[in-house]
């Protein structure tokens, strides 16, 4: 397996074992908005990242619809647009792999709780 595959994994197992502690919250119907927009503990923010990934994405999609429309074949993708999408998606992926990371140090740069 790869590194990236065992990173998805570990995700999912903490999302679902999330899930499990509160069987009570409600299932969110999925939006649009999604695509670009991360959801962490009720806050929405937008990832840039995925906007990037959604941005190339669409370009290159308009460039094959408008290539079947005039011509009737489907185009070999430029090697430019093949670049631009890859970088994009590496560029999500380290900010996926760098997110824990990140969540984890400064949960550890926090003092504790003072009791009560």
């Amino acid at each position: 397996m790869t590194v990236g595959s065992k990173l998805h994994e570990s995700a999912q197992a903490a999302k679902a074992v999330a899930a499990r502690a509160d069987p009570s919250a409600p299932l969110r119907k999925p939006r649009w908005s999604d695509l670009v927009v991360n959801d962490t503990d009720g806050h929405r923010e937008i990832d840039i990242t995925r906007v990037q990934m959604l941005y190339f994405t669409l370009i290159t999609a308009g460039f094959v619809v408008m290539r079947v429309l005039t011509t009737y074949v489907i185009p070999e993708i430029p090697q430019g647009f093949q670049v631009l999408m890859g970088i994009s998606n590496a560029v999500y992926f380290g900010s996926k792999v760098a997110q824990p990371a990140a969540s984890a140090a400064t949960t550890q740069d926090q003092p504790p709780a003072p009791a009560a």
